[in-house]
């Protein structure tokens, strides 16, 4: 099927344009994917501590999923390298639907240990979770890599009148598979 030159026009301008987008897209994705971690912070030298859950936690409200959510937010003691120990507050990781609730699950965690990583240069640095950092990163590495790819889709596909949306017809095998 052939093109008219108005259509034809059409889909070069339709794909240039998204062929552009997807090439901006990929590359502010890789910059972040660049940036991100570093404004993060390097958690990978961060060392494992047991920390143990004392009195003085907190409830959080969270809104989110049509209303608030409540979390436990713990007050936690550890001991690290330098034989000090320090204080830090750690998010539970469970939400609940009143506070109640949720007071209820800190009040149950007292006494108890949580696993949790800190900077041996300043122990008072904590993190729950290690190297979220680099997963991050990937993420938007991928993310870029796919807006990339659909760049290149886009240029090989820039002629297809089915892929610019025209001459979605009964002879649309003819275009896709040139018969």
């Amino acid at each position: 099927m052939e093109l008219s030159a108005a259509a034809s026009t059409y889909c070069l301008w339709k794909s240039w344009f998204s062929i552009v987008g997807a090439c901006v897209a990929a590359v502010v994705l890789l910059a972040l994917a660049v940036m991100v971690p570093r404004w993060m912070g390097d958690t990978s030298k961060f060392v494992p501590a047991t920390a143990a859950v004392v009195p003085g936690g907190d409830t959080i409200a969270q809104s989110g999923n049509g209303g608030n959510q409540w979390s436990a937010r713990y007050k936690v003691t550890y001991v690290a390298s330098d034989g000090k120990t320090y204080t830090a507050f750690t998010e539970s990781g469970t939400s609940y639907p009143d506070r109640s609730s949720a007071a209820a699950a800190l009040a149950a965690a007292t006494g108890t240990t949580r696993k949790l990583f800190y900077d041996p240069a300043d122990p008072a640095k904590t993190t729950a979770v290690r190297n979220v950092e680099n997963y991050v990163g990937a993420g938007l590495g991928a993310a870029a890599a796919v807006a990339a790819g659909s760049a290149v889709l886009v240029y090989f596909l820039r002629n297809n009148a089915v892929f610019c949306g025209l001459g979605i017809a009964a002879d649309a095998s003819s275009v896709l598979f040139g018969r």
